[in-house]
């Protein structure tokens, strides 16, 4: 027996989006691609690139655990024209630095990147130095913990000689020692029991070592 469709019934289709919500997502769209929500700056802990909103631009006094940023003596013969200075306040009054040309600083032995650091003057014409930290550094220094990619944990990479400064991307290629071939990612199921339970993403990466001399050669 077939059933009579239900004629009282009504299909409520979806509405036309009001004017009110759609300015109001055109204007987080513009506020979130505005050029100045798009600046990037360098935590002057770590040298990562963040965005601007993403970091804590302090004085430097008010850095916590601040003394843990004191270099590791390990580095002090590896890190070139590496030289300390001798004052440092606690109002950031008279602050001096390397003037050196080089990426980083070292303020009563406490290493920081240039990039990240700010130079100032306030209305009592005191020297004042403001530093970005980003949210990992700040998290470690809060916990009174070295910060992982800081110097004082003994990571440093060094500056980029100026001979591969600006290169391209197949140029970086070129000179590189491996080359990268793929990346293979597996999405594990969640359905493990707790004692064989691996992450749930898993993968590696496949690379070739080059024949950087042949290639120089060819070239």
């Amino acid at each position: 027996m077939k059933r009579k469709p239900n004629q009282d019934a009504k299909v409520d289709w979806p509405k036309p989006v009001d004017m009110d919500r759609k300015i109001n997502c055109l204007k987080n769209f513009i506020q979130h691609m505005f050029m100045d929500s798009l600046v990037e700056s360098v935590c002057g802990i770590c040298s990562v690139r963040r965005f601007k909103r993403d970091l804590r631009h302090v004085p430097l006094s008010k850095i916590p655990s601040i003394e843990l940023l004191k270099i590791h003596p390990d580095l002090h013969s590896m890190i070139p024209k590496i030289q300390e200075i001798n004052s440092f306040n606690s109002n950031d009054s008279n602050v001096q630095s390397t003037m050196n040309n080089q990426s980083f600083t070292c303020i009563n032995g406490m290493f920081f990147y240039e990039a990240g650091l700010f130079k100032t003057v306030d209305r009592k014409k005191r020297s004042l130095t403001h530093c970005d930290v980003c949210t990992e550094c700040w998290s470690a220094l809060t916990k009174e913990k070295i910060p992982k990619f800081s110097a004082s944990n003994r990571v440093w990479m060094g500056d980029i000689p100026k001979q591969l400064q600006g290169l391209t991307i197949p140029e970086q290629r070129l000179i590189a020692l491996y080359r990268h071939n793929s990346c293979i990612v597996k999405l594990q199921p969640p359905f493990h029991s707790t004692s064989t339970a691996q992450s749930a993403l898993k993968g590696n990466c496949i690379s070739f070592p080059q024949d950087v001399i042949n290639i120089a050669t060819t070239l």
